[in-house]
């Protein structure tokens, strides 16, 4: 069965290709692009074999724009534990507003 509900189409552009190094423009110049949310790709080493960042690099790109955050977690147990808190938080709007839909 074929639904006829449509979901708005929306533009989530990932950090992961930034410049570590201009992060902060690197948001602002996505927000201003017109895209409705930013995804940051966080892993660790060990549920990947890649390393990104950690939530004071997100937090750090609150400053830049007020749009909403998703963070995608590939991440092992042992820091999902100890961090999944402080990922929650640092996804959240500028208003506290839950990061995703």
């Amino acid at each position: 069965m074929v639904s006829s509900y449509r979901r708005a189409l929306q533009i989530i552009p990932s950090v992961l290709p930034a410049d570590f190094g201009n992060l902060g423009a690197a948001v602002k110049k996505m927000e201003i692009s017109g895209c409705h949310r930013i995804q940051f790709d966080v892993m660790d080493g060990n549920f990947v074999p890649n390393v990104t960042f950690g939530p004071d690099t997100i937090r750090h790109c609150r400053k830049y724009t007020n749009l909403p955050f998703e963070v995608q977690l590939m991440i092992s147990e042992t820091c999902l534990d100890s961090m999944l808190t402080e990922f929650v938080e640092v996804a959240m709007g500028a208003n506290k507003e839950p990061g995703g839909e």
